[in-house]
C-alpha cells in the first residue's frame, strides 16, 4: 500500500493525482470524477468568486489561485484517510502546519485526528437488510476499522449452546435430579449422591462465530499494510474463506433467521453487518474501489471537541446551574433556551406566532461567578499588522454580541461577570493564544448604559484539545 499525505483544501494538479494512483490519464479521469462525486476532491473551476477561492484555498494571493485553476488543480474537501486501490490518502485538516513531519513523526497526529472523527462520527457505515436501513456502496476502510473496534469491545459473536450433565458445576436441575436419580437418607434427610447439572457454554462451530472469525480475518488481511501504518494488530482468527461457509444466497438466508431471532442490539448490528460483507460488490476491478474513513465536515467535529472540552452548559437548567430565574424564566429552563425566538404577527388578524428556532452559540461557560461565549470556527485566520484574511463574517461578529444580549439579565440578576465572548479556531502549536479582537463600533455607542465585550480571538493548541475529548 502506498501512502501519500496531503492537505485539505490545498490545490494539486490533475497530473499529481495521476501520478500519485499510478494510472493512465483515461482511468485517472474516471478516478478523480468518483472522488468528486463523493464530495473528497473539489475541482477548481473560473465560476468561482475570488472571495470564496482566497478563503477556501492555502494560498497567499489571487494571482496563484489563477494559476491553479489554469492548471485544472483540485483540492481535498476532507480530512481523514481515503483508499483507491493500492494508494491511501492521508488528508491532514488545514491548520497542520507541517504534514511531513508528522510523516517522521509515525503519523501521531494523524492517527489522533483520526481517532477523534471515529469517537464524534456515530456510525458512518449503514447496513442494508431488506431496505430497513440507508444503503451505502460498502466502504472497507471504515467497515473494518469499525469491525475491529467491536472486536475488541466486545470480541466474537456468540451463541450458547446448554448442556446438561450428571454432577457438574453449574446451576442444580432438581425437578430432574428427583425424578430421575437414587435418593437415600440419612436421618430423614434425603440425599443424592447424583445431581443433574446444566451448564452454558459457547458453541465454538456456531456457523456465526465461524462467520465473523472469517470476515475479521479477510478484512483485517485486506488492509494490511493501513492498519500497520496507524499501528493496529492485525487479527487472523481463521484460515477459512466466504466461499468455504455455502453461497451468498444461502448465507444471507442464515443470517436473516438468526436476525429473527435475536434481540440483542450488538448481535444485531454485528448480523447486518456479515450481510453488507457477503453482499458486497467484488466485480469492480480492484483498483476503482474507494474506501475511506474521516469527515467533509471537520468543522462540526471541531465544535464538539470545543464543547466538551470546554465544559458547555447550554443544555443545562438554570437549577442544575444554580441560577436564578428572572423575568418569566423557570428554575427548568435550559440555558439555550433563554435566547428569544422571532416573532411574526399577522396584521389583519392580529395572531402572533413565535418561530420554532433562534440564534444558538455553540458553547457558553458558567463557572466561579463567570459567563463564558464562545463560537467554535474552523478558521485558519490571518491576523498580523499587515491585515486580515479568512476570518469569520460580519453576520458571526454581530451574532456573539446579540448572545452576550441575550444573557445580560440573566447574568445581572445572578451577579455573574461575563467574562468572555471569544472566537475559538483550532492551532497546531501546543500553547494557547490570543492573537486579536474584533468588534463593531456600533455596539460601543451606548456607553455605560449598556457595555459589550469585543470579540476575542483565541488559538487552542489541537493536540491538547483532542487529547482530553478522547480520555472522556
Amino acid at each position: 500500500m502506498d501512502v501519500k499525505i496531503v492537505q485539505e483544501l490545498k490545490p494539486y494538479s490533475f497530473e499529481q493525482i495521476a501520478n500519485w494512483l499510478n494510472r493512465e490519464e483515461e482511468e485517472a479521469k474516471k478516478t478523480v470524477d468518483s472522488l468528486v462525486l463523493l464530495n473528497i476532491l473539489k475541482k477548481l473551476t473560473y465560476y468561482e468568486q475570488k472571495m470564496e477561492l482566497e478563503d477556501l484555498l492555502d494560498v497567499e494571493s489571487f494571482e496563484e489561485i489563477e494559476d491553479s485553476v489554469n492548471k485544472n488543480m483540485y483540492v481535498f474537501k476532507y480530512v481523514g484517510m481515503v483508499m483507491v486501490g493500492d494508494c491511501c490518502f492521508f488528508v491532514y485538516p488545514k491548520y497542520i502546519l507541517d504534514i511531513n513531519n508528522d510523516k517522521q513523526n509515525r503519523f501521531k497526529k494523524f492517527k489522533q485526528i483520526l481517532s477523534v472523527i471515529r469517537k464524534y462520527q456515530a456510525k458512518e457505515q449503514f447496513y442494508n437488510v431488506d431496505g430497513l436501513q440507508e444503503m451505502k456502496e460498502f466502504n472497507l476502510l471504515s467497515f473494518t476499522l469499525d469491525l475491529l473496534q467491536d472486536y475488541h469491545e466486545n470480541g466474537i459473536y456468540s451463541n450458547d449452546k446448554t448442556i446438561v450433565e450428571e454432577n457438574g458445576f453449574g446451576e442444580i436441575l432438581w425437578e430432574k435430579t428427583i425424578n430421575e436419580q437414587n435418593v437415600y437418607f440419612s436421618d430423614g434427610t434425603p440425599v443424592y449422591l447424583d445431581l443433574y447439572t446444566i451448564n452454558n457454554v459457547i458453541n465454538e462451530e456456531d456457523l456465526f462465530r465461524r462467520l465473523h472469525r472469517c470476515i475479521i480475518s479477510r478484512c483485517s488481511e485486506e488492509i494490511k499494510e493501513i492498519l500497520e501504518v496507524l499501528e493496529i494488530d492485525q487479527i487472523s482468527l481463521s484460515s477459512e474463506r466466504i466461499e468455504d461457509f455455502g453461497s451468498k444466497e444461502y448465507l444471507t438466508y442464515e443470517i436473516k433467521q438468526e436476525l429473527s431471532q435475536q434481540f440483542i442490539t450488538r448481535k444485531q448490528e454485528v448480523l447486518h453487518k456479515m450481510i453488507s460483507y457477503i453482499n458486497r460488490d467484488n466485480t469492480q476491478n480492484s483498483q476503482e474501489k474507494i474506501s475511506f474513513v474521516g469527515t467533509n465536515s471537520f468543522n462540526l467535529v471541531w465544535e464538539d471537541v470545543c464543547a466538551y472540552v470546554m465544559e458547555d452548559s447550554l443544555n443545562k437548567t438554570l437549577s442544575e446551574l444554580s441560577l436564578k430565574p428572572y423575568g418569566d424564566k423557570k428554575s427548568s429552563d435550559l440555558l439555550i433556551d433563554l435566547i428569544p425566538k422571532p416573532k411574526w404577527k399577522h396584521l389583519e388578524s392580529g395572531e402572533e406566532h413565535e418561530a420554532k428556532k433562534t440564534l444558538t452559540p455553540d458553547l457558553i461557560s458558567v463557572s466561579n461567578g463567570k459567563l463564558s461565549i464562545y463560537d467554535a470556527k474552523y478558521y485558519k485566520i490571518h491576523l498580523n499588522e499587515s491585515g486580515v484574511s479568512r476570518q469569520p463574517g460580519v453576520g458571526d461578529v454581530t451574532k456573539q454580541y446579540l448572545y452576550e444580549l441575550a444573557y445580560k439579565e440573566l447574568a445581572k440578576e445572578n451577579n455573574l461577570l461575563i467574562d468572555k465572548n471569544a472566537f475559538i479556531m483550532p492551532s497546531d502549536s501546543s500553547e494557547e493564544e490570543s492573537i486579536g479582537i474584533a468588534s463593531i463600533d456600533l455596539f460601543s455607542i451606548y456607553g455605560e448604559a449598556m457595555t459589550f465585550n469585543d470579540i476575542e480571538v483565541i488559538l487552542k493548541p489541537c493536540e491538547d484539545m483532542f487529547e482530553k475529548y478522547l480520555n472522556n
